[in-house]
């Protein structure tokens, strides 16, 4: 009799009734044998509690209280799972057929992988597909540094990441002080302890609606960056060691953090950090000698 790995689902949600039905609906079609599927929802005031009662049958917990936001719903969610293989889907996404049977058979048959991701999906507010991620390369080491997006790493979307629950706990859950790019740190820290492997499979859609909490991508740019800047700051030492004077380089590169005020996903890739952080560098150095 062949046997599946317990794969827990963890839907954070707030005030989402217009998406959440289509999302709970593509979880427990996929009529996987051995799925623990978690909703944490954050109060909601719509008819979100109404829908999720309408499936409770199917979910194995769900609560519905005030809480500081998605990240804190997620490690809510993960503390009350008890998979095997681990995932995350946003209330407004939605799962494509037969996906977790695909993310089994990867995690039996292939010890030696921790997480992988896949190709992603999206659809547009009505749920039409409008298009598909490309197949993806991407660069463990710099996945390891941190880099968000290069023609040598491709970003990692959160819809098609599955992990193993161990490395979960290794490195302890996403971080809950942040609002939007916890996701992206949360995969620095997987890449830093077990190599991503790429899966040519659409598991799952991404839904464009305008709202999502991607869309606020100043904030995201702006949370992400100290993640990634630190990382150049070796380069700017080899161009501006002699230069800085035994400013610290660490300071001068949290300065740049703060004054850029107008920070959008395009500053996260490396040739944008690099064009800006020497920018600023020399605007310091200039600064300097006037003085």
């Amino acid at each position: 009799m062949k046997t599946y790995p317990k794969i827990s689902i963890v839907t954070p949600s707030f005030n989402q009734s217009e998406y959440i039905e289509e999302t709970i609906l593509s979880v427990i079609n996929q009529n996987y044998p051995n799925l623990e599927y978690i909703i944490i929802d954050g109060g909601s005031t719509d008819r979100s509690i109404d829908i999720i009662k309408k499936y409770e049958k199917h979910i194995h917990y769900w609560i519905s209280e005030k809480d500081n936001g998605m990240y804190e719903a997620i490690n809510k969610g993960f503390r009350k799972s008890t998979g095997e293989v681990l995932c995350w889907i946003n209330s407004d996404d939605i799962f494509f057929e037969n996906s977790l049977f695909k993310v089994a058979e990867i995690f039996s048959q292939l010890n030696y992988v921790d997480w992988i991701t896949g190709r992603c999906g999206y659809i547009d507010k009505e749920g039409n597909k409008t298009r598909v991620s490309r197949k993806k390369l991407y660069n463990q080491e710099l996945l390891k540094s941190g880099f968000y997006k290069s023609p040598y790493s491709y970003l990692v979307n959160q819809n098609v990441v599955f992990w193993r629950r161990e490395l979960w706990e290794k490195v302890g859950g996403v971080n809950e002080d942040l609002k939007c790019a916890s996701d992206f740190v949360l995969w620095t820290k997987f890449a830093n302890e077990a190599e991503l492997f790429f899966v040519d499979y659409i598991f799952s859609a991404f839904r464009n609606h305008g709202e999502n909490l991607t869309y606020r991508l100043g904030i995201y740019a702006k949370e992400a960056m100290p993640y990634i800047t630190f990382n150049y700051f070796a380069l700017i030492k080899i161009l501006f060691g002699k230069q800085y004077e035994g400013k610290q380089i660490e300071k001068i590169g949290n300065e740049y953090i703060i004054t850029s005020e107008k920070l959008n996903p395009s500053y996260l890739q490396p040739i944008n950090i690099i064009k800006n952080l020497i920018k600023y560098f020399i605007k310091k150095i200039l600064n300097w000698r006037r003085t």
